[in-house]
């Protein structure tokens, strides 16, 4: 796992090998262990190593082949590459064990086709010197970022925007485009970003630049059709010896992996599986815990680590470790993403990194198996479709009477609010409020100038598939890859710690994905297969995660959301309409309506706008957001 950068001058100016060191610093966090340059002429390449496999100086970055005419920066890793090398190279003579040196020389044989051979995270750049011809891919899912820009004639790419601007290039802007995207889906939908002129490449795709061209190709997308005739008894098997391979993979390393275990479903299996692979070694596992008894699962994860002997660590995430928190990423985080969950994950980062530099995690579970309560409310929602828009709005504005404001973990009353507000929508529409904060009216209201049109899901091409595939699908295309994945990648690399997720295995998703609907609904195949394995309890619990109680917090006076979202600052920022926020901000303190979403979005998008637009460096007063 690294942290990549480079530049292309199409018009012949040579590259400055300090313009790369600049770039390469700016991702420090995401390689503490070397930094590597490359140039030549008018192409550079720059890394930053988080040292996993091949620690010696032998694996460093950027690789050039032998006679000078390839080079890579590569950031991933390659869970195959051992066998790729004993299959197309055995007799060939290699200056490493690295995966780096054989991805380079599956892309000198086989150009863009080696990349369907690729098991792993990946996003890399590959030059070839006489050719003029640069090569970028990301791996199926997009779990590492590659970002790029055009100057003229000029190619930028990074993993992280900041590096873009230590380049000297490029400035960073507002897409006056993004906020309505962000409002709505609490991210920017890949391929856009935040950032005017900067766009990221997305899960799945590849581009070739040419000094005349360049082209955008996907080389795998997630597919449910055909679907599998193969009985519940063989998928079963099918399916547990695929999870085993993907976990035994994300288990190669040269440093200790470890686990992130909430003590539910999800990381409790994988756990299970590091156990089998290691049955004595010494595994550490990491879960965060909170003051609020309905986001606390810490007593599950300390029953879990016990039951499979890892030695287990518990960070206390507080009000006071919010403001913390906030102040650590604001410089190191550079896209808004109203996702909560990205602090204490970034908590338990740091907490992991003491003991590892790996870590493996649960994500993407829920996307491929309908573990989210979204699946049933967009089943639901569909099915009564020929309901009116306006009996599901009187239903919403009735309850808001009868059920009062809970601010405990997905309430009953807040499903139920949450379900009929996006019930009144069409698909899918209505999954992007459920997940979301804002429709897109509401956020006109707020925003001072007239948003853009937001990048919306499209179901266009999924209508006729089952109800089930269509909400997996369109959690993989938004949810996963333009939140989850992000946030995992930035949480976790800011404290320089490399995360892997199982569930997202190419070989097990593409079999998952081709299930019949009724082997995955509310995950029973995963259920099954674990049966006897672990505890019932944490087989039958409902779905919890990393979430965090700032709905009460919100509540507190003095609140944290109170001193970033003032008149004065609202004005200075000159985004949204304080008057409108300062609504939003009474009803929820005084309890009238559940406004967290709303307002944990535009706490986070006013202080990305303050620190990356406005050159704003946020130095709170003592106290700040303790309440």
């Amino acid at each position: 796992m690294c942290g990549i950068a480079g530049i292309w001058n199409r018009g012949g100016q040579a590259v400055q090998p300090e313009v790369l060191s600049a770039m390469a610093h700016a991702l420090h966090h995401r390689g503490p262990d070397g930094e590597g340059v490359w140039s030549k002429d008018s192409i550079g390449f720059a890394h930053r190593r988080l040292s996993i496999i091949d620690l010696s100086d032998k694996g460093a970055q950027p690789f050039v082949s032998s006679d000078a005419r390839y080079a890579l920066t590569f950031n991933g890793e390659i869970y195959n590459y051992r066998q790729l090398r004993q299959e197309y190279f055995a007799d060939d003579v290699f200056v490493s064990d690295s995966d780096t040196e054989v991805l380079l020389k599956l892309l000198i044989r086989f150009g863009k086709d080696a990349i369907p051979k690729l098991r792993g995270m990946f996003a890399f750049a590959f030059f070839d010197v006489v050719e003029e011809r640069l090569l970028f891919a990301c791996d199926p899912f997009g779990k590492k970022p590659l970002y790029y820009a055009w100057v003229d004639e000029t190619l930028l790419f990074a993993s992280e925007p900041k590096a873009l601007f230590a380049s000297g290039y490029i400035k960073p802007q507002v897409s006056p485009t993004a906020i309505s995207d962000y409002m709505q889906h609490e991210y920017v939908a890949i391929p856009n970003t935040a950032y005017q002129n900067i766009l990221a490449l997305p899960g799945g795709r590849s581009m070739t630049v040419t000094k005349n061209s360049v082209s955008i190709a996907t080389w795998w997308r997630p597919n449910v059709l055909p679907k599998s005739k193969i009985t519940f008894d063989a998928a079963a098997k099918k399916f547990d010896d695929l999870l085993g391979q993907a976990v035994e993979r994300r288990m190669v390393a040269d440093v200790p992996v470890g686990i992130f275990l909430s003590g539910g479903l999800d990381s409790s299996t994988i756990a299970w599986y590091m156990r089998q692979v290691h049955p004595t070694s010494d595994i550490h596992s990491c879960s965060v815990s909170f003051d609020e008894e309905s986001f606390n699962e810490s007593s599950y994860a300390d029953d879990m680590a016990r039951a499979l002997g890892t030695t287990h660590h518990n960070f206390v995430f507080t009000r006071s470790t919010m403001r913390e928190t906030l102040q650590e990423l604001l410089p190191i985080i550079d896209v808004p993403l109203a996702d909560a969950s990205l602090l204490p994950t970034y908590a338990v980062s740091k907490l992991a990194r003491q003991y590892m530099k790996v870590v493996l995690g649960g994500d993407g579970a829920d996307e491929l198996l309908g573990g989210y309560g979204t699946f049933d409310a967009y089943e639901i929602a569909n099915t009564l479709s020929w309901m009116p828009g306006g009996i599901w709005k009187s239903l919403e504005y009735a309850v808001q009477y009868i059920f009062p404001v809970s601010h405990r973990y997905f309430s009953f009353d807040f499903k139920l609010k949450s379900f009929l507000r996006g019930a009144q929508f069409g698909s899918p529409e209505n999954l992007e409020v459920w997940l979301g904060a804002f429709t897109f009216a509401e956020a006109a209201l707020l925003l001072s100038k007239s948003p853009g049109s937001a990048k919306q899901l499209s179901v266009e091409h999924h209508k006729h598939l089952h109800l089930f595939d269509q909400a997996s699908l369109l959690h993989i295309q938004g949810y996963l890859s333009n939140d989850i994945l992000v946030k995992f990648d930035r949480a976790t690399m800011a404290a320089s710690l490399e995360a892997r997720t199982p569930f997202l295995d190419t070989d097990l998703a593409e079999f998952v994905l081709r299930l019949p609907v009724e082997y995955k609904r509310h995950k029973r195949i995963l259920c099954h297969v674990m049966q006897g394995r672990l505890p019932a309890d944490i087989i039958s619990r409902k779905k919890q995660g990393f979430g965090i109680p700032v709905g009460k917090w919100f509540m507190q006076q003095g609140s944290i959301a109170r001193q970033i979202l003032t008149q004065e600052r609202i004005s200075a920022a000159s985004v949204f309409n304080y008057s409108l926020i300062n609504e939003l901000l009474l009803a929820h303190e005084k309890g009238v309506q559940d406004n967290r979403k709303k307002i944990y979005t535009l706490m986070m998008y006013q202080l990305w706008y303050e620190y990356w637009i406005m050159g704003r460096i946020v130095s709170p007063r003592p106290g700040w957001g303790e309440g």
